[in-house]
């Protein structure tokens, strides 16, 4: 098993150990793939002080023995019965799971196959929590996948013109982060024209461009399974007074929180720097999300940075910061940026040019 996975490994066990468990069930996919590398659509991954099996279909067993080095690959039986063998054999008396994650079906049928001899137990995000700190090879890709989404965004932001629809804009950026060595798209893009853009995740429709409008771009790519997010806005044609006035506040607030964030603070602290610029602007009411949010493996991870998060930053943290003012009947701001936590402050991920006014 790759040195990587291992830490991952002997971290969990640690924890494992420190609430006295005897073994975790991770059904995550996220989970299983930062766990032991395996990307196939169906498995659950099984973690002992002693052992580590990975249970998948017929589908995935060749792939999880090329993926998961040093990963006893088990055919996932029919209702779980596999797994139960296996933790009969290894005397578990209790069993954590991820309760965030696993269906009511699947919960029941393994509480039938355990018929009570083993006892579960739910968890609060054990992994999510060693996901939020970012190894360096994690970054690596991170930054990859920022990358591919600075240059798709730069290349479409100078195509955009009246006539185009937000489905026209959509598929442009798709085909463009294809191109440039995405994997995937990281979420259903997001293209919000003229009175569309107070919507914060409004989906691309057959609306038109006209000269005069905004559109808000909120899209992402995914590089060796790590995801960025990017959010720029524009304003085709003539850029009006009003426009200038709701970006400026808008990129003074992000501009705050990129300049004063610091390791250790809660993410409440760092939602409040972007909040308070923009209702000391006048437009506090209409800021109606959160921040930001980690980023890795999944496009929202810890930390949580919103009003009321508890989560800190940490040095390793990967996050998003997002302010926007959204007015309705005549549209909305975002920009989006991704930072990382280092030793001594934060560092800016993208690259993606703003408007200066």
């Amino acid at each position: 098993m790759d040195e990587i996975y291992k830490s991952r490994i002997c971290k969990l066990r640690c924890l494992l150990g420190e609430e006295n468990r005897d073994a975790m069930l991770i059904t995550s996919r996220a989970n299983c793939r930062y766990l032991c590398g395996f990307t196939g659509s169906n498995g659950y991954l099984l973690v002992t002080h002693e052992t580590l099996l990975l249970f998948t279909d017929s589908r995935y067993l060749l792939q999880a023995e090329r993926e998961c080095l040093d990963t006893n690959v088990v055919l996932l039986s029919q209702r779980h019965r596999s797994l139960a063998d296996s933790l009969m054999g290894c005397g578990a008396k209790e069993l954590v799971f991820e309760f965030h994650d696993i269906s009511h079906k699947t919960y029941t049928d393994i509480m039938s196959v355990l018929d009570g001899l083993v006892r579960l137990i739910p968890e609060n995000y054990v992994i999510e929590k060693l996901r939020s700190v970012k190894q360096s090879e994690e970054i690596k890709y991170i930054e990859k996948a920022v990358e591919i989404a600075d240059e798709a965004m730069s290349t479409v932001g100078n195509l955009l013109k009246s006539g185009l629809t937000e489905l026209d804009v959509a598929n442009k950026l798709e085909r463009l982060m294809q191109d440039l060595g995405s994997e995937s798209l990281a979420f259903d893009i997001i293209v919000g024209v003229g009175e569309n853009s107070a919507m914060p995740h409004h989906s691309p429709s057959d609306r038109v461009i006209t000269n005069g409008d905004m559109v808000v771009i909120d899209m992402g790519a995914v590089y060796m399974g790590y995801r960025s997010d990017l959010t720029r806005t524009f304003q085709v044609g003539e850029v009006t007074e009003k426009f200038k006035e709701i970006y400026s506040l808008v990129l003074k607030s992000q501009l705050a929180v990129e300049e004063r964030v610091q390791y250790g603070m809660k993410g409440s602290e760092v939602d409040a720097i972007a909040r308070n610029v923009i209702t000391e602007g006048g437009y506090g009411d209409f800021f109606s999300h959160g921040l930001g949010h980690g980023v890795g493996l999944e496009v929202h991870e810890k930390p949580m940075l919103t009003k009321n998060s508890d989560e800190c930053v940490e040095i390793g943290s990967v996050f998003t910061v997002e302010p926007g003012v959204y007015l309705p009947g005549w549209g909305g701001v975002r920009l989006e940026d991704m930072m990382v936590m280092e030793s001594k402050s934060a560092r800016l991920l993208t690259n993606s040019s703003k408007y200066d006014f």
